[in-house]
């Protein structure tokens, strides 16, 4: 327990309290610190101790690094808040004076914090959004496993400047890519990585404190949860200029077809695959298992068999699961290709691995699907597929919380060198939130994903705003896409509409005007 607080507040409440968590008693034993204060809260009924996890990776953590985290706790004597609003206004008092209190134990540090981070789980906070421009707010729903929270719940749509919220769901954080229920969300090791990563990351080494450039912090934010390109440190997205004539003895070689696949590459030297650009319509996508730190560039300056300077667009891809097995995607639409003449694709030496890159037309790669009516009770085939990598649907009028759906990715036939080490994957996509959603199969297995909406289509998104299902494939095999309405998933939908709780898992950097 933390000592002095009662007496600063002249034991005004008595049922709570305030923990620091430590694997060092030595260490604070006088509570003399330095370093950066994080606060967290627990929720409705939630216990001080759920404070481990984030703490604990915290210190191994800060054992590579120069600088570490205090992790704060507040005991709310476990009171149910959801059921009985009238606890709000003392816990509230009570966590703005262990902000106070908090700070006071930096007062001999060589850099003094100003303000707290706050981690507060099943957590609703609302207020004008002029009070909280300063504010940088992450949520991150637990998804469809959260029975006891939808997802809709968790969105910071109007409690915060757009320029300074992320809403998310556990389910399409990279690195996570799982729902989580309501309580483990808090010790979902991969989520607790994320967020640990994200707040280092955050720090300013000319103070060692979290940086005050808002901006930067969102840039962060939306590195781990959102536009994650494959590192673990946010390095920026500076895109370098590479000039490929200073080097001597490259060998490019152009992709006559516009797809290529290259199951292993045990080359003698390194190859620069270059994809002519067309003048009409097209986009490009390409996934790849290539451990290279530059990978894929837009050629600005180029012959007609040779790319002579680019751009290093490697951090436009982003991470897709399988967990750990470091597959990365990258799209490029025919905006982004415009005034370039190739795409070019950087293939190492002496690795094994998988490579699809693919030039497609950008309105075929894109079909409008009709959903199945209600009464359907057999799948229906919307989409036979040979000789491609990628393939996107747009699903028509796809907007109500209350239906659901099931995709099927059927293998048809697929030559007998493809092995079972390759993988398809299907992403629903919803452009009006971060919840996409994945399924990934071996290449000559069934691929099902259930598609679901957690949040409703708001009422000033874009006509245009439709979700989408992708399917990435290989591309030496015929594939089937089905659809079919899912009457037992869509009765789940409509209880989920009827629940009345709401919850969040918030990451903020907090200033209560405290200098």
């Amino acid at each position: 327990p933390v000592p002095g607080l009662q007496e600063k507040t002249d034991n005004a409440f008595p049922r709570y309290s305030l923990y620091l968590y430590s694997e060092g008693a030595k260490k604070t034993s006088n509570f003399k610190l330095s370093g950066i204060p994080v606060l967290f809260i627990p929720g409705n009924a939630g216990s001080y101790r759920q404070v481990r996890s984030l703490g604990s990776v915290a210190i191994t953590k800060a054992e590579e690094s120069d600088y570490h985290f205090n992790y704060f706790s507040v005991d709310l004597n476990g009171e149910k808040n959801a059921l009985y609003g009238g606890f709000l206004l003392e816990q509230t008092e009570f966590v703005h004076q262990c902000i106070r209190h908090i700070l006071s134990f930096y007062s001999e540090a060589k850099n003094k914090p100003k303000s707290v981070v706050v981690v507060g789980h099943s957590m609703y906070w609302k207020a004008n959004q002029e009070a909280l421009n300063h504010v940088t707010l992450l949520s991150v729903g637990g998804g469809h496993r959260d029975i006891m929270v939808k997802s809709a719940a968790t969105d910071l749509n109007g409690i915060v400047l757009p320029s300074r919220r992320i809403s998310s769901v556990s389910m399409s954080v990279p690195h996570v890519w799982l729902a989580a229920d309501h309580q483990c969300i808090v010790w979902c090791k991969e989520l607790v990585l994320a967020t640990k990563r994200a707040l280092f990351d955050m720090i300013d080494p000319k103070t060692s404190l979290i940086s005050e450039d808002a901006e930067h912090r969102m840039k962060v934010f939306r590195y781990h949860f959102t536009d994650h390109s494959g590192s673990k440190v946010y390095q920026g997205h500076v895109e370098d200029t590479i000039k490929f004539s200073d080097k001597q003895n490259l060998t490019f070689k152009i992709a006559t077809d516009s797809r290529l696949h290259i199951a292993a590459f045990n080359k003698d030297k390194i190859t620069y695959y270059l994809f002519p650009i067309p003048s009409s319509n097209h986009g490009f996508v390409a996934t790849t298992k290539i451990p290279a730190a530059r990978w894929i560039f837009l050629c600005t300056k180029a012959t007609t068999t040779t790319c002579e300077e680019g751009i290093d667009i490697t951090k436009r891809g982003r991470v897709v699961p399988p967990l750990k097995a470091s597959v990365r995607e990258i799209h490029l639409s025919p905006e982004e290709l415009e005034g370039h003449k190739f795409v070019v694709v950087r293939v190492l030496s002496g690795i094994g691995g998988v490579i699809n890159a693919e030039m497609y037309d950008y309105e075929d790669g894109n079909a409008v699907v009709t959903l199945p009516p209600f009464f359907s009770l057999q799948p229906q085939t919307v989409m036979n597929v040979t000789g491609k990598s990628y393939i996107s649907m747009v699903l028509e009028d796809f907007t109500s919380v209350s239906t659901a759906y099931v995709a099927e990715l059927v293998h048809v036939m697929c030559p007998s060198d493809v092995t079972a080490k390759i993988n398809s994957t299907l992403r629903f996509e919803v452009p009006w939130k971060e919840e996409d959603t994945f399924s990934v199969a071996a290449v000559k297995d069934t691929n099902s994903l259930s598609l679901k909406l957690q949040s409703g289509r708001p009422p000033k998104a874009d006509n245009e705003s439709m979700p989408r299902l992708s399917v990435y494939m290989d591309p030496r095999c015929r594939y089937a896409v089905t659809l079919r309405y899912s009457h037992k998933e869509g009765y789940g939908q409509c209880h989920c509409v009827l629940s009345l709780c709401s919850k969040e898992f918030i990451t903020d950097d907090i200033r209560f005007g405290i200098e």
